[in-house]
């Protein structure tokens, strides 16, 4: 995995940056390098949705030179797709979503007698639907291995499914606390320095370019997509004989996966 990563996704970064943001050949090479802030602990293992997710961190740039340039087809998305499905659905079912997408949005533009709110409608729509695909999926596994559909959990249960954020307090009583303490507040503060730098990114690249909002909105909207899958994971799934820790690694996976669809705009931000 160490391996492919360094291989594959610094050259797939540039020419992302440098095709379709129409970033100058220095600049995208820096971001290539900046690419690997983001840190990648998870692929130092071997496991198959380490495997799948770096598939689907490639249909992602991928997607985003098909969308935004005329250089590919949609075979090599395909291609990747099926190799992700194979490997593991929890991530491979996300990143036929993100390529599902692409290969709307560039249909939807190329047929000229579409008005825009024709086009932003069918786009709607079909997000709409791609935001219950996984658990959608879970849903079919639940009654294909126990025989049930499974079964909606109480509002109780929901309210308890919730994640739960706490801000980083020193505690009494610990030595070299005033050292520690802002690591953790670093830590905790982290995801909130990567919504500000991809959204100042994302400004800065609308300001520009003048393009086609439908393709100004395909990286948001299809965050956001993964992200109520995420969601809806979270609260309705339950798989039998798992606990809630295991359980909500499911959910973790797919919001973490999600990430990297936002990545553009971060090194562009950066």
């Amino acid at each position: 995995m160490p391996l492919l990563e360094i291989l594959f996704l610094p050259q797939l970064a540039y020419c992302m940056l440098h095709y379709a943001f129409n970033k100058e050949a220095t600049q995208a090479r820096i971001g290539s390098l900046l690419f690997f802030l983001i840190p990648f602990a998870s692929f130092v293992t071997t496991t198959p949705y380490e495997l799948a997710a770096f598939f689907g961190i490639c249909i992602i740039m991928y997607s985003t030179l098909y969308v935004f340039t005329n250089t590919l087809r949609a075979a090599p998305l395909i291609l990747i797709i099926v190799a992700a499905l194979m490997v593991h659905p929890l991530a491979g079912i996300p990143a036929a979503l993100i390529a599902f997408s692409a290969i709307t949005i560039k249909h939807v533009l190329a047929n000229k007698k579409l008005n825009k709110l024709i086009a932003w409608l069918i786009y709607i729509i079909i997000s709409f639907c791609a935001a219950f695909a996984l658990p959608f999926a879970f849903t079919i596994y639940l009654k294909i291995n126990t025989g049930t559909w499974g079964k909606l959990p109480q509002l109780t249960e929901i309210i308890a499914r919730l994640p739960h954020f706490a801000f980083p307090l020193p505690l009494s009583g610990e030595h070299l606390q005033i050292l520690f303490t802002p690591l953790y507040w670093y830590y905790f503060l982290t995801p909130f320095i990567f919504i500000l730098i991809t959204w100042y990114g994302y400004r800065r690249w609308r300001v520009k370019t003048n393009i086609e909002s439908l393709k100004a909105f395909f990286l948001p909207l299809t965050y956001f997509v993964i992200i109520v899958n995420a969601f809806f994971v979270r609260l309705f799934i339950r798989l039998p004989g798992i606990g809630d820790h295991e359980q909500f690694q499911y959910s973790n996976r797919i919001m973490y996966f999600g990430v990297y669809i936002l990545l553009p705009f971060f090194l562009i931000g950066i």
